[in-house]
């Protein structure tokens, strides 16, 4: 199957999205991964997101084992 991850910011109002960007201090990143969920697991996603790169992912809860490729974004 495949999955689209996606991670942001989440400003308290629009306008500190948009003042954020204009900054250039705010940060996603997307993208779609290969996903094979096995019956009884759980699954997290996780992240970064930062001025040097963000990038996010699905790994197993528990293991903390990364079970898809990592999605990196500016």
């Amino acid at each position: 199957m495949k999955a689209t991850l996606r991670a942001t910011h989440v400003t308290a109002a629009p306008v500190l999205e948009l003042a954020s960007r204009a900054a250039g201090t705010f940060h996603a990143v997307s993208g779609v991964v290969a996903f094979d969920p096995k019956p009884g697991r759980t699954y997290v996603v996780r992240g970064t997101l930062g001025p040097q790169g963000s990038q996010v992912w699905i790994e197993e809860e528990g293991t903390k084992r990364r079970v898809t490729e990592v999605v990196h974004g500016p």
